[in-house]
């Protein structure tokens, strides 16, 4: 039965320590996470928290958080992620089991998502992994209702989850309710012979000019047009063999259902944002006017492979050779043959020494095949599953425009369908070829096929489980609020800390450039005002810019947090960072500390008392020994052991215990405990022989306590000189 469900635990395992050893630095999930607990405790989404999502993504998570009585926070927000990750994975599987009940086909295609999904680790909390796991359900409860032939159950559910997703992001909500629209339309009665093909024309012009007109806006830039046009003729290949295969007679009824159950859904979302303090004008912009202006405030492009488009022309081209002669052995022959091609170079992509992106396949390769991946090789007449492949490749095709205009995380997000896709067709294609050949060899294609689809499901597993391993292993825990045991390289983990806690002693107010908000929870800080966003200098507006600097001149200590490397890359993407906030903090900031690719800045001459940061003198007691001195944060955990990390190296290579604590009177003298007891900041020294004293800057200390917790990080600051010896010390070269 469902005895390829054995994955699951290894999914999750995985999983985990991939999302565990992960923090991005552009740290969109600190916006996601603030403005989750913004919302909790003020309401007013949109009138007073500023979010570019739509409500049903915090009504969602809120009620969520109510009813299990947790906190978001970045362990939650890893803990959430996982399940979306490894339900929607499991799901694309369970649809491949349900129409063919082959596990080899389940297996390739709930681990082919997981791995396709991987940009899951980048993104904890965000919600394209919530809209995901909405997707995948949609998929799968639309395959489902398809097979069973129950198109009001599909308006019903499609119509529901559209409208929902819609109102978590509307443009995926949209590329979900267009599909789902389309295949109803598919389904009515003509009224007469002569308007017949009327639904079918509607279909293709949809799926044709949707990419086009999306894209309009940005149809300048080099890689958009390629994009407009692989997008339309995938859409048009996918409208072609959905129209021969739907299959009419359902009548208006599915279709006015459809309509009414995305109403409920909507009105019944909106009521509850009203009712939780957002305004009707301030929810039609947050969820409709402005998304609609990001396009234009932002874009990372596509990277093409070669001859996309001459292969979309080939796709759409073969297609309408089968639609043309459905039964003819030569267009079957060819879309087999077209089909094992596209099979052998989508699983030579998951070869981990090949490097491919899955997710760049997908939507240069998948998406345009789509409709070949559809059409019905060994399927005996009347059988539904080749319906469901057709519905698949219609949601695939539109699904994929969520890499538009920004083809970062969402080409993953966008693409993920094509998988379920691919291991049915496969499936359709080896029967097709099994039937042309006596029942041992038909035999031995089954099962050498099962076996390669075990092993090329598990290549690329193997890989994310060494890489989970390995930054395991090159880890330390970061130790801050929320993010106790997230593991991450010394060098980040260090510096993080080290920023955190002098935002903590120094300032009663936190802002960002760009916006790392994950600080704000890390040191209980506030921020100026409600309306954070990690790229707020280009999506909010000068009035609110403006306000958030009022929100700062109020404060006594206020500070903020600058990653330097951040702004070059995003002028160096043509993205130049302006506005009249920015102008307020070159103005009236200075830097105060900076540690690797932080730095911390403050009011000119407002007092500055720096924390774990190192201070180098030589120790009297013997020659090429330092005493390293610094200041501790007030602390109620007891100092165990002290371990220098040389960041030139991994964690593991690098690491050198200092002292670690006394077990018996019989070791090593040097191994002592530092007791800190609660109280005031106090002093704390060490003695330390550097194996490199030019690059001693490059070194991480930390402070571990019980259990391996991180008590502290100390730090050299940016621009510290290389240790030097005191004047009159013999050098070697004297």
């Amino acid at each position: 039965m469902l005895g390829w469900l054995w994955v699951a635990p290894l999914l999750a395992w995985i999983g985990r320590d991939l999302l565990f050893t992960s923090f991005m630095l552009y740290d969109d999930e600190g916006y996601i996470l603030l403005s989750l607990r913004n919302f909790a405790e003020h309401g007013g989404l949109y009138d007073k928290v500023y979010s570019q999502y739509g409500p049903f993504f915090y009504a969602a998570l809120d009620s969520l958080r109510a009813a299990l009585g947790f906190a978001w926070d970045n362990t939650s927000a890893r803990w959430f992620t996982l399940f979306n990750w490894v339900c929607a994975s499991l799901l694309c599987g369970l649809l491949v089991w349900r129409v063919r009940r082959l596990a080899s086909a389940a297996l390739f295609s709930a681990v082919g998502v997981f791995t396709l999904l991987w940009i899951m680790l980048q993104e904890p909390g965000h919600p394209g992994g919530f809209i995901t796991l909405l997707v995948a359900l949609a998929a799968w409860l639309g395959a489902e209702c398809v097979r069973a032939g129950r198109p009001l159950v599909f308006a019903a559910t499609l119509g529901t989850l559209g409208a929902v997703i819609a109102l978590t992001k509307i443009n995926v909500g949209a590329f979900l309710v267009i599909p789902a629209g389309l295949w109803l339309l598919l389904g009515l009665r003509p009224v007469s012979a002569k308007w017949a093909a009327l639904p079918s024309a509607l279909v293709a012009l949809t799926l044709g000019l949707l990419p086009l007109a999306l894209m309009r806006g940005l149809i300048d830039k080099p890689w958009v047009p390629t994009y407009a046009i692989v997008a339309s003729l995938g859409g048009l290949g996918a409208a072609i063999v959905a129209a021969r295969l739907r299959g009419r007679g359902d009548g208006e009824r599915p279709l006015l259902v459809f309509i009414a159950a995305g109403l409920v859904a909507t009105a019944a979302v909106a009521c509850w944002a009203l009712l939780n303090g957002t305004s009707l004008d301030a929810l039609l912009r947050g969820v409709v006017l402005e998304p609609m202006r990001h396009p234009g405030i932002y874009s990372f492009p596509v990277r093409w492979r070669p001859l996309v488009v001459p292969f979309a022309l080939a796709a759409l081209a073969l297609t309408l050779f089968w639609a043309a002669r459905p039964k003819s052995p030569a267009a079957l022959a060819l879309v087999a043959a077209a089909r094992t091609l596209i099979i052998a170079g989508m699983l030579l992509g998951l070869l981990p020494w090949i490097g491919s992106s899955q997710a760049a396949l997908a939507l240069c390769y998948g998406v345009p095949a789509a409709g070949l991946f559809a059409i019905p090789l060994a399927a005996p007449d009347g059988d539904s599953e080749p319906r469901v492949r057709a519905w698949l490749a219609l949601l695939l095709v539109t699904q994929s425009l969520q890499a538009f205009p920004i083809a970062g995380s969402q080409l993953n997000w966008g693409t993920f369908l094509w998988i379920p896709l691919l291991a049915l067709g496969a499936v359709d294609t080896l029967r097709h070829l099994g039937e042309k050949l006596p029942p041992p060899r038909a035999a031995w294609l089954g099962r050498s096929s099962a076996g390669l689809a075990l092993v090329f499901s598990l290549l690329p597993l193997f890989t994310l489980a060494k890489i989970a391993r390995e930054r395991r292993a090159d880890g330390v825990a970061l130790g801050l609020p929320g993010a106790e045991r997230i593991l991450l390289p010394p060098a980040i983990a260090g510096a993080v800390n080290v920023i955190a806690v002098n935002a903590r002693e120094n300032a009663d107010m936190l802002f960002s450039l760009p916006g790392a908000f994950s600080f704000n929870q890390w040191t209980r800080l506030p921020t100026p005002g409600l309306r954070n966003v990690t790229h707020w200098f280009s999506l909010l507006g000068e009035e609110d810019q403006r306000a958030i600097a009022a929100g700062l001149e109020k404060a006594d200590r206020p500070a903020f947090v600058l990653q330097r490397a951040q702004l070059v890359h995003l002028a160096q993407n043509g993205f130049p960072v302006r506005g009249p906030l920015v102008g307020h903090l070159w103005q009236n900031y200075r830097e105060a500390l900076g540690v690797d690719v932080f730095s911390l800045w403050t009011r000119p001459g407002a007092a500055f008392t720096p924390f774990h940061v190192l201070e180098a003198t030589p120790a009297p007691s013997a020659p090429g020994v330092w005493r390293l001195s610094t200041r501790l944060a007030a602390t109620t955990e007891t100092v165990l052991a002290i371990e220098a990390y040389d960041t030139r190296l991994s964690a593991e290579r690098g690491r050198v215990v200092l002292a670690a604590p006394r077990a018996s009177a019989g070791d090593d003298a040097r191994a002592v405990s530092f007791p800190l007891p609660a109280g005031p900041a106090r002093a704390f020294a060490f003695d330390w022989t550097p194996p490199d004293p030019a690059a001693a800057a490059l070194f991480v200390f930390r402070l571990a306590g019980a259990d391996d917790r991180t008590v502290a990080f100390l730090r050299f600051p940016n621009g510290a000189e290389p240790l030097r010896p005191p004047v009159g010390e013999p050098r070697a070269a004297d």
